[in-house]
């Protein structure tokens, strides 16, 4: 069973998205910021975070840099809906840092299924 850290200051959308994401077997851990997803990784063996983008204070992008330095095996998953600037850039600034994948929000538990799976 993989086990997911999925990272987001959308309380709804993180309550909602691992709920579907255990229905399909996942072992689901939550973080609703960077700083608390940190303590999360160092706490457990996190096998694919999933982080939002932008969120206050310490960002996604950031959170990337951060687990890639620290925690190279994990595969990350950006996602972003967008902010100051378009979404396209952010994935494409996420791309740039390393991610494995990035998805588009909004997207169907299906579509992030698919490419969990295509990361093994």
């Amino acid at each position: 069973m993989k086990r997911i850290l999925l990272v987001d200051d959308d309380q709804q959308f993180v309550e909602t998205m691992s709920e579907l994401l255990r229905l399909k077997d996942y072992e689901v851990f939550t973080s609703f910021d960077c700083v608390n997803a940190i303590e999360v990784l160092d706490t457990n063996e996190i096998d694919v975070l999933i982080t939002d983008i932008v969120m206050p204070q310490y960002d996604g992008l950031e959170l990337i840099i951060t687990v890639r330095e620290q925690f190279p095996a994990v595969k990350i998953i950006a996602i972003s809906g967008g902010g100051k600037i378009d979404k396209k850039t952010y994935l494409l600034m996420a791309t740039g840092l390393r991610a494995d994948a990035v998805l588009e929000k909004p997207f169907l538990c299906s579509e992030l299924d698919n490419l969990i799976q295509s990361l093994y």
